[in-house]
């Protein structure tokens, strides 16, 4: 399972990546919302079933991620013309 300190790994070291998905991770916390804020060229993220995550934090990443057009929340898929 991928973990905090891996995501702060891609954040700081794969800045261009368009898609990722950590679906069903539960060892992803509200830690990792700032370095996942920081992927601006994100167009598609699948935080899914990460239990840890608070729902603030999925808002904060949904008004900071503006080129997200699909996030895969705890409660199903969001479109960015829904949001």
């Amino acid at each position: 399972n991928i973990t905090d300190k891996a995501i702060e790994y891609i954040a700081n070291h794969f800045k261009n990546i368009k898609l990722l998905s950590v679906h069903g991770n539960i060892n992803i916390t509200d830690k990792s919302i700032d370095y996942l804020s920081k992927l601006e060229k994100l167009d598609t993220l699948d935080v899914f079933g990460c239990s840890s995550i608070e729902n603030k934090s999925f808002d904060f990443l949904k008004s900071k991620l503006k080129n997200v057009k699909n996030f895969k929340l705890q409660d199903g898929l969001v479109s960015k013309e829904s949001t």
